[in-house]
C-alpha cells in the first residue's frame, strides 16, 4: 500500500503539468474570440504560407541573441587574465613587472566584468518586458469582459496588474508565482498567434518548430543553456510542478539532474500546440479538431514525461506534443469530416 501510495504522489507532478496545458488551452480558447474580433492578429493575412517562415526566421533571432547576451554574460575572461598574470608574476624578477600586470588585470577585470553583467541584465530584462507586455495583453482582453469599466479603465488595470506580477516575479520568484505568470502569459500568447495563423501555416509551425526544438537539444544542445541560464536567473521561462508543497524554487533553483524535487515544462512547449487548437477554433468552426488537437497534445505530454522519467534527462518537448496536436487534430476532422 504504502508502495502504491508512492508510486502516485510521485505522478502527481505530471497531473499538474497536465492541468496547465488544459488551463492554458482554455484560457487560449476563451481570449482568442475577442481578439480575433478586435483584430489583434500579428499577420494581416492569417492565411499566408510564408508567415510561418517569418515566425521560425523571428525565432531563430531570438535564440541567437539570447546566446550572444547568455554567452557574453558567463564568459569568465578575467578567469584567463589571472592566469596570464600568475604566468607572467612567475616568471617576473623585478616587482615591477608584477605591478604592472596587477593593474592591467583589474583593468580587464572590472571591464570584463561590467560587460558580462550588463549582457546577463539585458537578457533578464527583455525576458521581464516580454512577459510584462504577455500579461498585459491578456488582462486588456480578461478585463474587456468586466461590463461596468470602461476602456480607459481597463487600460490602466491591465497595466497595474501586468506591473505588479511581473514586479513580484522579480523580487519574489517562488514557483506558484512562476506557474501564475507562465500560465497567463502562455494563454496570452496562444492566443494572438493561434488567431495569426490559419490551419495550413499553423500545422507548418508546429513540424518546424519540432525539428528545431529537437536539433537545438540533442545536437546543437543551445536550447538547454538558454534553459539553464533562465531558471539560474529564476526568469519565467518554465512552469513548475513541486513534489511537494514545502520544494522552494528560489531556494534550490533549477535542478536538471539527480533531483526529483519537482517537474518543469518550458513556457514554449505548452504555447506551440495550443496555437494549432486556437487556429482550428478561429479558422474551422469544428469542435470535433479542437478537441482532437487538445488531446493528443495532453497523450504526447504523457508520453514525454514517460520517456523523461525512465531517462532522467532532458527531452526536446516539442517533437512529441506537436505531434500529437497534429494527430489529435488531423482525428477529430477525419471524424467529422471537416465540415
Amino acid at each position: 500500500m504504502t508502495d502504491n501510495e508512492r508510486s502516485l504522489k510521485d505522478y502527481l507532478p505530471i497531473l499538474l503539468i497536465l492541468c496547465f496545458f488544459v488551463i492554458v488551452q482554455a484560457l487560449a480558447l476563451f481570449l482568442s474570440g475577442l481578439m480575433a474580433k478586435i483584430g489583434l492578429q500579428v499577420f494581416k493575412d492569417p492565411t499566408q504560407i510564408s508567415n510561418s517562415a517569418i515566425f521560425i526566421g523571428l525565432m531563430l533571432i531570438s535564440a541567437i541573441l539570447s546566446l550572444i547576451l547568455i554567452k557574453f554574460g558567463i564568459q569568465n575572461l578575467s578567469e584567463k587574465s589571472l592566469m596570464a598574470c600568475s604566468k607572467s608574476y612567475n616568471r617576473s624578477i623585478t616587482p615591477s613587472i608584477h605591478s604592472d600586470c596587477a593593474y592591467r588585470n583589474r583593468k580587464s577585470y572590472s571591464e570584463s566584468h561590467a560587460f558580462r553583467i550588463g549582457s546577463k541584465w539585458i537578457f533578464k530584462f527583455l525576458v521581464y518586458i516580454s512577459t510584462m507586455l504577455t500579461l498585459y495583453i491578456t488582462f486588456v482582453i480578461l478585463f474587456t469582459f468586466i461590463p461596468f469599466l470602461a476602456v480607459a479603465e481597463y487600460n490602466i488595470a491591465s497595466f497595474v496588474v501586468a506591473i505588479t506580477l511581473t514586479v513580484l516575479l522579480y523580487m519574489y520568484p517562488e514557483w506558484y508565482i512562476v506557474d501564475i505568470t507562465g500560465v497567463l502569459s502562455a494563454g496570452g500568447i496562444a492566443a494572438l498567434f493561434g488567431i495569426s495563423f490559419s490551419i495550413i501555416p499553423a500545422i507548418i509551425v508546429l513540424v518546424l518548430l519540432a525539428v528545431y526544438d529537437a536539433i537545438s537539444v540533442y545536437k546543437t544542445k543551445h536550447m538547454i543553456t538558454i534553459v539553464d541560464a533562465g531558471m539560474d536567473s529564476k526568469l519565467p521561462l518554465m512552469l513548475i510542478a513541486p513534489n511537494n508543497l514545502n520544494y522552494s524554487f528560489i531556494k534550490s533553483g533549477f535542478k536538471k539532474e539527480g533531483s526529483n524535487e519537482a517537474f518543469f515544462v518550458g513556457v514554449g512547449d505548452v504555447v506551440e500546440p495550443t496555437i494549432l487548437v486556437v487556429s482550428a477554433h478561429i479558422f474551422l468552426h469544428n469542435a470535433y479538431p479542437v478537441i482532437g488537437a487538445m488531446f493528443g497534445t495532453l497523450l504526447g505530454c504523457i508520453v514525454l514525461f514517460t520517456i523523461t522519467i525512465k531517462g532522467n534527462s532532458a527531452q526536446a518537448g516539442l517533437p512529441f506534443l506537436n505531434l500529437g496536436a497534429i494527430l489529435g487534430f488531423s482525428a477529430g476532422g477525419l471524424l467529422s469530416g471537416f465540415q
